[in-house]
């Protein structure tokens, strides 16, 4: 099995993307606001992009320590994005 990992972000938040043949896991860590939606909203163009194949994508939350209503806004529409594809 090939897993590629890519990571984005910096200081206050980040996301880890791992790619796996049939699935892809985005690990969202820190906090969640306009910065981190900008990075989101990048991630979610890049996985639509370069994977165009339905495909399972897991949104790992755990790691999230704050998200204001700007950062739930930009999961509702990343979430509304990758399942409409």
């Amino acid at each position: 099995m090939s897993v590629v990992r890519k990571d984005l972000g910096s200081g206050h938040f980040s996301i880890s993307v791992e790619t796996f043949p049939s699935a892809v896991r985005a690990e969202l860590a820190g906090e969640l606001d306009l910065y981190g939606t900008e990075l989101l909203a990048e991630m979610t163009e890049e996985l639509l992009t370069t994977h165009p194949t339905p495909r399972d994508v897991v949104l790992d939350l755990s790691g999230l320590v704050f998200a204001d209503l700007v950062g739930v806004r930009g999961l509702v529409d990343s979430c509304r994005l990758l399942s409409a594809n």
